[in-house]
């Protein structure tokens, strides 16, 4: 198999323009038929997703022409997340009669300072080919699980495109950072890192561009997914590329040195137990080991879920022990249905018991009574004798 390479461009402002990047690109809401790197018979095949502010995404139907586009769903989002927060700083600004620093929803999703960051996630080049695009959604869908089940207060996902009508598959992922200000959610990234625990580098060091928290968040962002590309199976080139190219930016390239430092020694800690596993892989069959499961991922698209030999040990086991179990029940359940019929019997026993037991005391009483007449008589005769 291939080395691929794993690329993650992150960014909030257009270089060219100096503004924030445009929504409109990433659901195609604009002329396309300008755009040579786009092929038209495949963007009903790129799907959207939109995040609500619980950070749950949801699939939107490319055929809908009433669909909401990224750039209202944004507005919403952003509207829910932050309108709390904006008013009580228009309430101070009014208070101290500078209504001119109002800002409003668009302006934040303008300004390069609280516009949301945008993250271009590719596995593979023209040059050195691609993995399949169900392979890419389903490390996507690992990646953003992870990240919102640990950091969901404070990342917030916005929207996601995968887009299929490029030469290389790859998804747009749109996302904002939040802290806990004293009126509400308000946008920092910094903040929020600093909630999040992420520390710079060179903690005994001043911060500057390349001693910052984010560079920390990328190593463990990076680490993240090539993990996930190694669980899917792909082989993916731990070098970064020289400087200069615009496939990585220096910040990344710092984390990825970082990130590096930290997998040898975690190699070296996991080789006895990578070796266990494969010993113990082996003695799975290969129909086992290769075991598909129908599921659907977040992209509403089939997906397939290959059970490793400890997996499938597991479920074996969970399976035996079911099936015991079930047995266990069952026998318990017949043994409960024979007591239940004793119970039944002695009780009708105890019944028949008590009616006999009233009978024989009903004739006793009926003979005494019968015979007691004649024995007064013949004690009377023998006393006056």
């Amino acid at each position: 198999m291939a080395n691929y390479r794993q690329t993650n461009h992150n960014g909030r402002v257009n270089a060219k323009t100096g503004k924030a990047y445009s929504r409109k690109h990433n659901d195609r809401q604009y002329d396309i038929t300008k755009a040579e790197n786009i092929n038209e018979s495949m963007v009903i095949k790129n799907i959207i997703l939109h995040y609500d502010k619980d950070n749950v995404p949801h699939v939107i139907d490319n055929t809908d022409e009433n669909r909401t586009s990224i750039d209202e769903h944004e507005h919403t989002i952003y509207q829910e997340l932050f309108g709390e927060s904006l008013s009580a700083q228009h309430r101070r600004n009014e208070a101290a009669r500078h209504p001119e620093r109002n800002k409003s929803i668009d302006d934040l999703l303008d300004s390069k300072n609280t516009c949301p960051e945008e993250t271009i996630f590719q596995i593979g080049s023209v040059d050195d080919g691609f993995p399949d695009s169900s392979i890419l959604m389903e490390i996507f869908e690992d990646y953003q699980r992870e990240v919102i089940a640990r950091f969901g207060h404070n990342i917030h996902f916005l929207d996601a495109a995968l887009h299929l009508d490029e030469a290389v598959p790859h998804i747009h992922v749109r996302k904002v950072w939040a802290y806990d200000g004293k009126d509400g959610l308000d946008i920092s990234q910094n903040k929020a890192l600093e909630e999040m625990g992420f520390e710079r580098p060179e903690p005994d060091k001043a911060p500057n561009k390349w001693n910052n928290a984010k560079i920390t968040f990328s190593e463990w962002e990076r680490d993240i997914k090539l993990k996930l590309c190694q669980k899917y199976g792909l082989d993916i080139e731990l070098v970064p590329k020289v400087p200069g190219k615009t496939s990585m930016t220096k910040e990344e390239a710092i984390a990825v040195k970082l990130q590096a430092k930290n997998r040898e020694a975690e190699e070296k800690l996991n080789a006895t137990e990578k070796k266990l596993a494969k010993v113990s892989a082996e003695l799975v069959t290969e129909e086992m080991k290769n075991k598909e499961v129908s599921d659907t991922n977040i992209f509403g698209r089939p997906r397939k879920i290959e059970v490793t030999a400890q997996e499938y040990r597991s479920w074996q086991k969970s399976a035996e022990t079911k099936e015991h179990n079930e047995l266990i029940q069952a026998e318990l359940s017949k043994r409960e249905e024979e007591l239940s019929s004793k119970e039944q019997s002695l009780s009708q026993k105890e019944c028949q018991l008590n009616n006999r037991e009233l009978t024989l005391d009903y004739e006793v009483k009926k003979q005494v009574e019968a015979k007691l007449p004649s024995e007064i008589k013949q004690w009377q005769d023998f006393i006056s004798k």
